[in-house]
C-alpha cells in the first residue's frame, strides 16, 4: 500500500509519537529534527519533532520541544514495553541551517547544535544510530512506516533554496 492509502499522523513541532498501527508517522523539517526508532521484535515505531537541544531550567525534562525530553520520553515508552534502546533502530534526521546568513545573531547555528546535541543524547541513552540525513540547507519530509519500520526522506536538491 502506498502512504497515501493507510491511517496518517502528523508529528507536529514539539511533539512526538509512539506505538503501533497501521499507517505512517510524517513531519517536516527545517532547524528542527525528527527522530525515528523502530523496535522489530516488538513491531514498534515512534518519531519526535524537536525544535530545540534542551530546556531552559524552568521547563519540564520530558517536554518534545527538546531532544532531551524527546529521548527521555522514548525511554520511558520503551520501559512501558519491556523493551531496550539497544533493541532499537534510531535514525536521524532534519538540523537544516535555514538561516545561514543570521549566523551568530540569531543565537547561532541551531540546525547543527539540534544535531550534535540529538547524537549524544541518543547515544548516552543507549541507542545506536543506524541512519541520519543532517544538516545542509534545506528542508526535509521524514515518512515511517508504522508497520515495517521503513523510513522515507523526501529533501530538497542542492542549490535549492530553502521552504
Amino acid at each position: 500500500m502506498s502512504p497515501q492509502t493507510k491511517q496518517q499522523r502528523h508529528v507536529a513541532a514539539g511533539e512526538w509519537f509512539f506505538g503501533r498501527g497501521d499507517g505512517y508517522v510524517r513531519t517536516l523539517l527545517g532547524s528542527c529534527v525528527a527522530i525515528t526508532l523502530w523496535h522489530e521484535a516488538l513491531r514498534l515505531g515512534g518519531m519526535s519533532h524537536c525544535l530545540l537541544p534542551e530546556p531552559p531550567a524552568h521547563r519540564r525534562q520530558t517536554d518534545a520541544l527538546y531532544v532531551q525530553g524527546a529521548i527521555a520520553s522514548f525511554r520511558a515508552a520503551l520501559r512501558q514495553y519491556g523493551a531496550r534502546p539497544e533493541d532499537c533502530v534510531a535514525k536521524l534526521f532534519g538540523g537544516g541551517n535555514m538561516f545561514p546568513r543570521q549566523g551568530a545573531r540569531a543565537g547561532g547555528d541551531v540546525g547543527r547544535r539540534n544535531v550534535e546535541a540529538a547524537r549524544f543524547l541518543l547515544r548516552k541513552a543507549g541507542f545506536v544510530i543506524k541512519r541520519e540525513h543532517v544538516g545542509g540547507y534545506c528542508h526535509r519530509a521524514v515518512v515511517l512506516d508504522l508497520n515495517t519500520g521503513d523510513t522515507w526522506l523526501r529533501a530538497c536538491k542542492p542549490g535549492e533554496r530553502p521552504l
